[in-house]
C-alpha cells in the first residue's frame, strides 16, 4: 500500500482530487493502520525479529518527518535523507517480511514433511 500511494502519490494527488479528502487526513490514516496491524498480530510479532520490522518503521517515520520539516525550503541534501530514510525502511522492511516468511515456510515443511515410507505406508 506504502509503495503504491509513493508511487503514484495517491496521498498528494489522487485521493484528494478523485474523493475530495485532504491530504492530511490521508496521510495520518497510515500510522493508525500500521499501529492496527501491529496490535492485532503483536502476539504472531513478538515470536519474530520484531526489532527489525520497528527499526523500518522508524526509518519510514523519519522519512515522513523529514518531508514534513522540509517543505518550505528543499534542496538536495534533503531530498537525500527523506529517501534515504524511505530506503533503508524498505530494506528493513523487505528483509524483515522475507526472512520470516522463510523461516515459517522452513518449519512448515520441516514439521509436515513426512518421509516416503510413512507415505506409503498411508496409502496402504
Amino acid at each position: 500500500m506504502l509503495l503504491l500511494d509513493d508511487f503514484f502519490l495517491l496521498h498528494e494527488v489522487v485521493i484528494p482530487k478523485l474523493l475530495g479528502i485532504k491530504e492530511k487526513y490521508v496521510v495520518a490514516t497510515y500510522p493508525l493502520l500500521i499501529v492496527a496491524f501491529l496490535l492485532f498480530f503483536m502476539s504472531k510479532l513478538l515470536t519474530t525479529s520484531y526489532l527489525v520490522l520497528l527499526s523500518a518503521l522508524g526509518f519510514l517515520a523519519l522519512s515522513v518527518l523529514t518531508d514534513a520539516l522540509s517543505h518550505s525550503y528543499t534542496n538536495e541534501l534533503e531530498y537525500l535523507f527523506e529517501d534515504g530514510f524511505k530506503f533503508m525502511g524498505i530494506v528493513g522492511w523487505f528483509y524483515y517480511f522475507t526472512s520470516t516468511s522463510l523461516l515459517i515456510l522452513k518449519h512448515s515443511l520441516d514439521t509436515n514433511f513426512i518421509s516416503v515410507g510413512e507415505a506409503e505406508e498411508m496409502l496402504v
